[in-house]
């Protein structure tokens, strides 16, 4: 029986994508007969992800596992998992934080290879946003964790040829999956008004500014903008001072988080999904958004120049200009021409099948036990 060991920060609904995926995956990998899943995490009050019954959870409080000696603890956690479970694998989401390079140096010291899925977390935009924060940790841990892995996991094409311009050569493309709608969705309208939704972090990578300067300039009161997602940094204050200063307050709707229920009436009320972000290793919502049936505009910073191949959406320049050309485009869609679209959307969507990126994440497992190094740089 293969033993696989997932570690991640946190599986809060509040940080998205990442956390939403890791689960996801490790409930499908559990799915396959021969193989035994082991998750561990921080607990957070909002964490409302289920996990497959046959999966081993370890939840670890943050007041405990913080800090220097709580992350001496946590290595002891990492380490005696490991022994006990006899663990093949670990496979760590995410990097930068302090309890994945505990995580790293746990498998090391128990002669067990770890896998790194970086989740857009070694992407140029995200190297360079913070920069001397970054430029330090990898000084201190984070590139010794890098270099001594025996493989990443890329979620697109352009994410795995960034790794590789990074020097790390053992890298798989393996896309992230969504979970599909169990009923047949068109999308429909709120009342008469085209409704444009963003649904994500509510952060300055996500380009929201730019999208509501371009929605000051395009927009109509026949026109509604909701901004649906958790704030970041703050930086919901930013855009909210930004509506109520291009006077747009009665046209951009700045909601908040959505989860479960609330998120997926979003999805059935849009009329056209928007994600202008700087970088995505691969923008999960997007895929979301397809599998409703939905019409996406998202940039170049996002690995989606399927959405213009498959006559399903726009794949524009980053910036608020390529927006403000974009929108009418988008809004001025008939009825017809947005269900056809959705069709195709929903067509693309389908192949991001959770059992089949098990399969691929299995072959990868066994590729790295049977013949991965102990380096990848």
């Amino acid at each position: 029986m293969l033993k696989i060991v997932n570690i991640i920060p946190s599986v809060s609904l509040q940080y998205g994508g990442p956390s939403r995926t890791a689960v996801s995956l490790a409930n499908s990998l559990a799915e396959i007969s021969g193989i035994k899943v082991y998750f561990c995490s921080y607990l957070d009050q909002d964490s409302r992800l289920e996990f497959n019954q046959n999966i081993d959870v370890t939840f670890l409080s943050r007041e405990k596992f913080s800090g220097v000696f709580g992350l001496f603890l946590a290595y002891r956690v990492f380490s005696r998992l490991l022994r006990d479970s006899n663990a093949d694998i670990v496979h760590l989401h995410g990097v930068w934080h302090p309890l994945t390079h505990v995580a790293a140096i746990a498998a090391r010291r128990s002669g067990v290879k770890y896998v790194i899925h970086p989740r857009g977390m070694l992407e140029p935009w995200a190297l360079s946003y913070k920069r001397w924060r970054k430029r330090l940790a990898l000084l201190l841990y984070q590139k010794k964790d890098l270099d001594l892995c025996s493989g990443f996991v890329a979620t697109s094409i352009q994410e795995a040829n960034n790794l590789r311009d990074l020097g790390y050569t053992n890298v798989v493309v393996i896309p992230n999956g969504v979970e599909f709608p169990n009923f047949d969705v068109l999308p429909s309208a709120f009342s008469s008004k085209k409704v444009l939704l963003f649904m994500s972090r509510v952060h300055p990578k996500k380009g929201v500014v730019e999208l509501v300067r371009a929605w000051s300039k395009v927009s109509s009161l026949t026109h509604v903008l909701r901004i649906v997602g958790p704030d970041e940094g703050g930086h919901s204050h930013e855009v909210s001072e930004l509506i109520r200063e291009l006077g747009v307050s009665e046209s951009v709707e700045l909601v908040g988080p959505r989860y479960d229920r609330e998120r997926v009436s979003e999805y059935l009320n849009a009329d056209v999904f928007v994600l202008p972000t700087y970088s995505e290793n691969f923008g999960l919502v997007v895929a979301e958004a397809l599998s409703y049936g939905i019409p996406v505009i998202t940039t170049k910073g996002a690995p989606w120049e399927a959405l213009a191949q498959h006559k399903c959406g726009w794949w524009v320049d980053v910036g608020e200009q390529s927006l403000v050309d974009v929108l009418p485009l988008a809004l001025s869609l008939s009825d017809d021409e947005r269900v056809e679209m959705g069709r195709r959307a929903k067509n693309l969507a389908s192949s991001f099948n959770w059992n089949f990126i098990a399969d691929q994440t299995l072959g990868f497992y066994n590729s790295v036990l049977q013949h991965g190094h102990e380096k990848t740089k």
